[in-house]
């Protein structure tokens, strides 16, 4: 496998950790004005100084999980003389030769206050005129001026002599990036930037190899024709992606709230993927329909986001090709699929929003009872009788051990002047055909997850742009999912999510939050009775887990935002390893 050295050149300590972590700037890295824009390879730090904070504050976050000599490494990086830690810096790999990769394609651009100070701190001799040679750790580099305050150097006189470091070329980068890619590397401290078309020769024929070694295991399992199936799919689009992308970029940012994470591509004008990425998503507005307070999950997609009916229908053709190598499958899907109008469904509805509240009563009463789905749509009595036909679709039907019995009551209630339907599907599994003893009692895993209601219970009602469905009866509660549904207000108001929901990338079509400050406070104490981790102390509110998706302008944006929070937890829940403990070598005992 060809792997990318890593250069002993000058701060390659800031190299090795611009794979760490980065804070959120506004407008593209100066730096990139200097760097050639058909570079395979480009990772670029916004801002040293505020780099170097960052990863204070995860390695301090990370506590005894954390390196206790990363502070040290920080300040000697901060008090290098002659460097501008105000500055942008980039990393260059030029070209990439399938065959053997020559280091002295690699170059760092330094932005610098003094290069002459920098020099001598390097035991170098300054030339205003030519490359400097210079000794780093027994490692013999060069640099030379490139102006507007950057410096450039590598481990070859030679390239760093000929390295064309003139200003002048952000807007080719801007023009490969395209408009995803930029939003990535603007948005960032660290973001890597990787010429698709140059390194697919290097990756494709060893994924490709990976893949037909997955999919042969896959055919010798039993069913394996149609496991291997969705492998096959996978394939195919992994080979379009490397056919219709231009540009990847990675990028990692981070503040005192946390750690967010991008992933972007940019297609080729005329290539199906960039069409297929054509149009700007809106499902943000969504989550103000649905009620707020505290939650464990809330997730939002605009559904009239032209790439949706494409999804379906290949999820739809892939389970075709599913049910082929399994008839039996293939006949229930007919039979539940038969009796929806999936066409005139996906024609109908436009948005979609749910959450899921904390249940007030307690996880025995029910992690779900507290729900509830806004689902927008051109004709909303359609929707209600979809909803409805979904309601009692498996009354009396019986599959993996459970059997079900579901109700539905039309006009049961009127709260907030909306008349509602009642409905119920109360779930009886069976222990035995669910694994028998030993395992967890499914009766009581369905009760945490629903309450006595053992299933979804709860009101449906149609409003003027869709219908709200509730999984409690709960008035008070039923109440707010109606007003929030009717006048907004509702949970995308919530200042932390609001907050995170800027960190994720624009024109989203899909964001979803995980509520982890209460995730980890209903959960966690179960597995400390369980002894999965040693004890938990419950945590204070804190910003949601979360992720957005966008795909417009020719190109594609995915972001996860992780608080800094659930760093310092999950730290804590890491056990602590004996650093004098055998490691493996002791000879076996028979």
């Amino acid at each position: 496998m060809l792997t990318l050295p890593r250069p002993e050149c000058v701060l390659s300590a800031t190299a090795a950790i611009a794979c760490a972590a980065g804070l959120a700037h506004a407008a593209p890295p100066a730096v990139l004005d200097h760097v050639p824009s058909d570079a395979a390879f480009v990772v670029t730090v916004s801002n040293l100084g505020e780099l170097l904070q960052d990863i204070t504050r995860i390695n301090t976050a990370l506590g005894d999980q954390g390196n206790p000599m990363m502070p040290m490494m920080m300040g000697m990086m901060g008090g290098m003389p002659g460097v501008d830690m105000t500055g942008s810096m980039a990393i260059v790999v030029g070209e990439i030769n399938p065959e053997q990769m020559d280091p002295s394609v690699v170059q760092i651009l330094l932005p610098v206050t003094d290069m002459d100070q920098l020099v001598q701190a390097m035991g170098g001799v300054p030339d205003d005129a030519g490359v400097v040679s210079l000794n780093m750790q027994g490692q013999q580099i060069s640099m030379k001026r490139v102006g507007d305050g950057f410096a450039v150097a590598g481990m070859s006189a030679d390239a760093v002599g000929a390295f064309n470091g003139a200003s002048g070329q952000l807007a080719a980068h801007a023009e490969r990036l395209g408009v995803n890619g930029s939003e990535v590397v603007s948005g960032s401290d660290i973001a890597i930037a990787i010429n698709v078309q140059a390194i697919a020769p290097l990756v494709l024929p060893q994924i490709e190899q990976q893949m037909a070694e997955a999919q042969a295991m896959m055919e010798m399992m039993p069913e394996g024709q149609a496991a291997a199936a969705p492998m096959a799919a996978f394939n195919e689009a992994v080979q379009q992606f490397f056919n219709d992308a231009s540009v990847g970029v990675l990028s990692v940012n981070a503040d005192e709230a946390g750690v967010g994470f991008n992933f972007a591509a940019q297609f080729k004008p005329e290539s199906e993927l960039a069409a297929f990425f054509s149009h700007r998503g809106d499902s943000s507005g969504l989550l103000d329909r649905v009620p707020g307070g505290s939650y464990f999950y809330a997730g939002a997609a605009d559904l009239q986001w032209p790439g949706f009916p494409k999804m379906v229908d290949a999820m739809m053709g892939a389970m075709e090709q599913a049910g082929e190598q399994q008839p039996e499958l293939k006949a229930q899907m007919d039979a539940v699929l038969g009796q929806f109008d999936l066409d005139a469904l996906l024609d109908n509805v436009t948005g979609y929003a749910q959450v899921v509240n904390v249940n007030p009563e307690g996880m025995m009463a029910g992690l779900l009872k507290n729900s509830t789905t806004y689902i927008t749509g051109k004709d909303p009595a359609a929707l209600k009788e979809f909803q409805k036909s979904a309601s009692n679709l498996f009354d009396g039907e019986a599959a993996a051990g459970t059997g079900m019995q579901a109700s539905f009551e039309e006009n049961a209630i009127t709260i907030e002047g909306v008349e509602l339907d009642a409905y119920s599907t109360a779930m009886s599994p069976d222990a035995q055909q669910m694994g028998g003893m030993g395992g967890p009692n499914p009766a009581m895993m369905m009760q945490m997850m629903y309450g006595a209601e053992m299933g979804p219970s709860g009101y449906l009602g149609q409003l003027e742009g869709g219908v709200v469905q509730t999984t409690t009866k709960e008035a008070g509660y039923v109440g707010a999912a109606l007003r929030a549904a009717k006048n907004g207000g509702g949970l995308g108001s919530d200042e932390k999510l609001a907050a995170i929901s800027n960190r994720l990338p624009s024109g989203r079509f899909m964001e979803v939050y995980l509520g982890t400050d209460h995730l980890l406070n209903n959960l966690m104490p179960m597995a400390a009775m369980f002894g999965v981790v040693d004890g938990f102390e419950p945590v204070e509110p804190f910003s949601p887990m979360a992720i957005g998706v966008s795909g417009h302008s020719g190109g594609m944006n995915f972001g996860l935002f992780i608080p800094l929070k659930v760093i310092e937890v999950g730290a804590t829940l890491v056990p602590d390893e004996d650093p004098m403990a055998p490691m493996g070598n002791d000879d076996p005992e028979f």
